[in-house]
């Protein structure tokens, strides 16, 4: 059984038995990580992945780590967060406290890095939508996001009031852009 995550109807499907399935967990090859969901642990998936793995498979297709889960993959931000950040379809729920869901009605395919395992935002998304998300995230943490990712070479404000633009929140950011660039000249 090859599965990365795994059910199990997938290993009844694969020609295992209930028996043989849950003596793999039992010794430790298959971890629980939702609802009748076990990670195959001799994946090749690297460790940081996996629990956004799990989240994008466990929110279906549509779902991309947001928020500042991905603030803190491009390193915008030093603290990790407690919970996986997603932005979700509307209809999508949980009420599981691992995860803090953006629930978009309307979902823009743009600034999205498809990694093999997951579905993340880009740098310049990310930016952008701790801004305009920033009564979840904080306005501190929006600010520190784009200074740090600015000098460090890792994007421009061109790039990120250009994506600002793609996904229709140009003035949320261009209202901090005086603030933003005196923290950059300081």
């Amino acid at each position: 059984m090859s599965y990365q995550i795994a059910t199990l109807k997938h290993a009844l499907d694969s020609g295992s038995t209930r028996a043989a399935f849950s003596k793999k967990i039992s010794k430790g090859s298959f971890v629980k990580v939702g609802h009748g969901q076990y990670f195959n642990l001799n994946s090749n998936i690297p460790a940081e992945q996996v629990e956004f793995f799990v989240a994008c498979r466990k929110f279906g297709e549509n779902s991309v780590v947001a928020g500042l889960s991905a603030l803190f993959y491009h390193g915008l931000i030093d603290q990790p967060p407690q919970q996986i950040w997603l932005i979700v379809p509307h209809e999508k729920r949980t009420n599981e406290k691992k995860y803090r869901l953006i629930r978009a009605r309307k979902t823009y395919e743009y600034g999205i890095e498809t990694n093999q395992y997951f579905r993340i935002c880009d740098i310049n998304r990310a930016i952008v939508e701790s801004f305009r998300y920033s009564a979840k995230t904080g306005l501190r943490i929006a600010f520190t996001a784009v200074v740090r990712a600015v000098k460090e070479k890792k994007t421009t404000m061109p790039e990120i009031l250009k994506m600002a633009k793609t996904l229709e929140c140009e003035n949320m950011v261009k209202k901090h852009i005086e603030t933003i660039l005196g923290m950059l000249e300081a």
